[in-house]
């Protein structure tokens, strides 16, 4: 007696992907601390395959175009992480005064609201407690954040080297693991995904520097301090939607607050950074990352949302591009499709109703070698699928 996938019921496959997905979130849950540098260092492998294959065109040997392109990416990366933790350091060296100046503005926040609205000292006394606290807690916990991010800078490069030296090695693994019948259509959808992914990683690295140029000119014009700190910041938590610049707009206008009394730069920031986020998202990402993979807000958040809770910031920044990967690889597999489907962004004119639905599944054909034989006919058995192909893994993939 044989099975297969498709004589599966619905409970029973449901039952399967809600198993495997809960063991790959316990397993991101306990080992995101590992797991997180080797994803990061397969997203940056991806990037910088494109520029490993055209070194490869002029005749640099492998590993010497891999040592290349890597130092080129190292040398950018420590040029923004340099200017970025000399800024951290004079926060972190102004943040004694800059906390007394903005418990002083508390204070006088308190004052107005008692004169002008009668509110209770003690209310607003516990308010402004949890505020100091939950303010502190904030500009701690997002600069450690960073800081565990930059520590983990040290390892990502490693990975890279090797997942990029080793990637022919661990395409045949995949492949090996495959059945024979699957093996072409399992090579399609990674060199589909590979080449999507690097191009939308790349384009979400150029929006992210146009970003922060824009942020720095408008901070800059608008007076603030820490222009470098609240833009590179600003660019980098844009990557979250929705989240990430609310999340934004909240430690630039603490920091701001915290050393001026003045109600103007706080609103400047807030302009600022709203103006550059209407540009991002009606000019600067369609033209540059959105024909790439087309996500939609919905499934946006909620990826943000879990990779946050399983695996901190450093999951909230891994969640869109594991979404992005989910959605090419589901568009080319066909019992996935409709995951991939509705991963994406496109909305369609009309939609089914029940009497639709109804009608159609009455109109429907019979699938193929699934028919129904007549008493005394002789099943029909459907021919068996052609041998696939040899795959070939290139030089350069």
């Amino acid at each position: 007696m044989t099975t297969s996938r498709d004589t599966l019921p619905f409970y029973a496959k449901s039952t399967f992907v809600i198993l495997l997905l809960s063991l790959i979130g316990l397993l991101v849950y306990y080992l995101h601390g590992i797991l997180f540098p080797v994803y990061f260092g397969l997203l940056l492998a991806l990037v910088l395959l494109p520029l490993i294959t055209r070194l490869r065109r002029f005749g640099i040997p492998s590993i010497l175009a891999i040592l290349l392109a890597l130092t080129i990416a190292i040398v950018i990366v420590s040029s923004i992480v340099y200017l970025l933790v000399t800024q951290i350091a004079a926060f972190m060296k102004d943040w004694p005064q800059l906390q007394q100046n903005f418990e002083l503005y508390l204070v006088n926040v308190n004052r107005w609201l008692v004169e002008h609205f009668h509110v209770k000292h003690d209310f607003l006394n516990e308010q402004i407690t949890s505020i100091k606290g939950q303010s502190s807690s904030l500009v701690t916990t997002t600069l450690f954040s960073l800081t565990d991010v930059l520590n983990n800078l040290l390892l990502i490069p490693l990975y890279t080297f090797l997942i990029l030296y080793y990637r022919k090695l661990l395409m045949k693994f995949i492949l090996d693991l495959c059945e024979i019948d699957h093996a072409p259509r399992i090579f399609e959808v990674i060199e589909a995904s590979k080449l999507v992914i690097s191009s939308y990683i790349l384009g979400l690295l150029i929006e992210m520097v146009i970003v922060t140029i824009l942020n720095m000119l408008g901070l800059y014009l608008v007076g603030v301090k820490y222009v470098l700190l609240i833009a590179v910041v600003a660019a980098v938590l844009n990557l979250i939607p929705y989240i990430g610049m609310i999340i934004a707009g909240l430690l630039g206008v603490l920091i701001t607050m915290s050393y001026t009394n003045d109600i103007k730069l706080p609103l400047g920031i807030i302009g600022v950074l709203g103006l550059v986020q209407i540009l991002d998202n009606n000019l600067i990402f369609p033209a540059i990352v959105g024909g790439k993979v087309k996500l939609n807000s919905l499934f946006s958040v909620i990826a943000v949302l879990l990779g946050g809770v399983l695996g901190g910031i450093s999951g909230m920044f891994l969640a869109i591009p594991t979404l992005a990967i989910l959605k090419v690889s589901f568009d080319k597999i066909p019992h996935l499709k409709p995951w991939g489907m509705v991963f994406g962004d496109d909305i369609p004119l009309k939609y089914l109703s029940w009497k639709h639905i109804h009608g159609f599944w009455r109109k429907a054909p019979q699938r193929p070698g699934f028919e129904v034989p007549a008493a005394g006919d002789t099943p029909q058995v459907p021919p068996p699928p052609p041998a696939p192909s040899a795959i070939t893994i290139g030089e350069d993939q």
